[in-house]
């Protein structure tokens, strides 16, 4: 149906008028609730084992680094097994190296790819950014103040 020229008798017309503040404060407000949409489901998933192991699998085919996922039944055992794949796998990459550098007949020098067992830098930035991460949404936070 066609709508009706403004009159000021039959139709009258309401405006709202929002100024740049009121502009940004809707738009943060809308991010921040799409996010959450989003970000809600996912720290449910990985606060599961079921829903880490799925992750670590995605992480495994992408990455290509091997983890061990039979047996696994608690967040402890999963981490064990995640990091065990990667230090098989920085082995893995170190024996390559050493071996690529002795085909090409240079002198066999520390690489960038060598492994120290004792090293979990790696792991500790994880845990400090998941830990931040489930503190945030757990306290009800969400990015952008709302």
């Amino acid at each position: 149906m066609p709508r009706l020229p403004v009159d000021g008798k039959k139709v009258v017309e309401h405006r709202i008028t929002l100024g740049t503040k009121e502009r940004e404060m809707v738009q943060q407000f809308v991010s921040s609730n799409s996010f959450n949409k989003i970000a809600t489901p996912t720290v449910d998933l990985l606060n599961d084992v079921t829903g880490m192991i799925a992750v670590v699998a995605i992480f495994s085919a992408v990455t290509g680094i091997v983890v061990e996922l039979s047996g696994v039944n608690t967040i402890e055992e999963l981490e064990k097994a995640v990091k065990q794949g990667y230090k098989n796998w920085r082995i893995q990459k170190n024996a390559e190296y050493v071996a690529y550098r002795a085909a090409q007949g240079d002198p066999i020098e520390p690489g960038l790819l060598d492994y120290d067992p004792n090293d979990n830098s790696f792991f500790d930035d994880l845990k400090f950014v998941w830990g931040s991460l489930k503190e945030l949404w757990g306290a009800g936070g969400y990015p952008g103040g709302y």
